[in-house]
C-alpha cells in the first residue's frame, strides 16, 4: 500500500510539474511586420520577455516587427483600459521579436515583468505618469513628465533619464 501511494504522489508530482512548462517556438529568421489597432488605454502591462518601444501619436497602435511564424504568439488583452501585451508560447531563437506601441496623453501607468523589457527612447512628455518594473524587467526610459513616479521590484533595472517636477 505504502509503495502504491509513493508512486501515486511521484506521478502526481512529475505530471504537474511537466504540465508548467509553456511549449517552446523557434523563429524562421524571416522578418514581417504588422499593424494592430487598439482601443483606448490608459496603461500598458508587458510581460513574458517582450521588447516594447513607446512612442507618443495621435491615435493607440501596435506595430509588431518579429520573424513572420512569432507574430501569432503574441497576445494582446485590453481590459479595464490596460493593454496587456504577452507571449502564448516561448520564443527561443529569433531575429527579431519586438512590439511598438503608439500611445496617446492618456497614458497613465506601464508595468514591466518576467523579463520584458520597455524602451522609450523618445522623450515620454505626460503630465502624470508611473513606471512599474519586476521580475527581472528592464526599464530605458527618457522621461519628462510634471509628476514621475517608479515602483522598481524583485532584480530589475532601470535607466533613466529623468526631468520632472514632483518624482
Amino acid at each position: 500500500m505504502k509503495k502504491n501511494t509513493a508512486l501515486l504522489l511521484l506521478l502526481l508530482v512529475t505530471t504537474l510539474s511537466f504540465a508548467q512548462k509553456r511549449e517552446k517556438i523557434k523563429g524562421s529568421k524571416v522578418v514581417t511586420t504588422s499593424v494592430k489597432e487598439v482601443g483606448e488605454f490608459d496603461g500598458i502591462e508587458a510581460d513574458d520577455n517582450l521588447e516594447v518601444y513607446l512612442t507618443k501619436g495621435e491615435k493607440n497602435e501596435i506595430k509588431i516587427e518579429a520573424d513572420d511564424n512569432l507574430h501569432d504568439i503574441i497576445g494582446m488583452d485590453l481590459r479595464d483600459r490596460t493593454l496587456r501585451l504577452y507571449t502564448s508560447k516561448e520564443s527561443t531563437i529569433f531575429k527579431k521579436l519586438i512590439v511598438r506601441v503608439t500611445y496617446t496623453n492618456s497614458l497613465k501607468n506601464v508595468i514591466a515583468k518576467n523579463e520584458a523589457a520597455v524602451y522609450a527612447i523618445q522623450e515620454v512628455m505626460l503630465d502624470d505618469i508611473t513606471f512599474t518594473s519586476m521580475d527581472f524587467s528592464k526599464l530605458y526610459l527618457n522621461v519628462n513628465s510634471k509628476k514621475f513616479s517608479l515602483i522598481a521590484n524583485d532584480k530589475s533595472k532601470t535607466e533613466l533619464n529623468l526631468k520632472a517636477e514632483d518624482a
